[in-house]
């Protein structure tokens, strides 16, 4: 899972004669819960890494049972980028600058604020959009960045474009 999401764990303790009398979950960062029903648990990491659960379930006849497991918390990818400001009917060049947190970057969406491309759209993590923009003004560029995880970040900036000088002289 990505940080800042919850992680689902389904109970499926049986027993074959009796009944499961209490729960107890240790979630591997220090917190816990006790319960008396198998319901499913959400729960959510207050920090990334790699957390070790361990549930134990206890009979009415007092027979103890437990189960360890893992799970991976992912930090987010932090998306950033950067782009050569320039005038109307310029290549603009964005490249993305972003850092996954874990692992690479699998994908980098675009968009660059333009009638032909109004939604973000995939591009190679490899390669560095190029625009040309025909009139002057402000425009807001975004870039979404996953990872492998499928942990997602993204950012938004305006830019400026600026009109053509027009040299003259007599």
């Amino acid at each position: 899972i990505c940080f800042g999401d919850s992680v689902k764990f389904a109970n499926r303790s049986t027993i074959s004669s009796g009944s499961i009398s209490n729960y107890n979950w240790k979630f591997g960062d220090g917190t816990s819960l006790n319960t008396v029903s198998a319901d499913t648990i959400k729960k959510k990491y207050t920090t990334a890494g790699l957390f070790y659960l361990n549930l134990t379930a206890t009979s009415d006849k007092g027979c103890v049972s437990s189960r360890l497991d893992s799970v991976w918390t992912f930090p987010l990818p932090t998306a950033n980028f950067t782009s050569n400001l320039d005038c109307i009917g310029n290549f603009m060049k964005f490249t993305s600058t972003s850092t996954p947190g874990f692992g690479t970057i699998k994908n980098n969406y675009w968009s660059l604020d333009t009638v032909a491309s109004p939604t973000l759209v995939l591009t190679s993590p490899s390669v560095s959009p190029t625009h040309t923009y025909t009139q002057n003004g402000k425009y807001y560029v975004k870039l979404l960045v996953e990872t492998f995880q499928g942990c997602k970040s993204s950012i938004t900036k305006d830019i400026t474009i600026a009109p053509k000088n027009t040299c003259s002289f007599t």
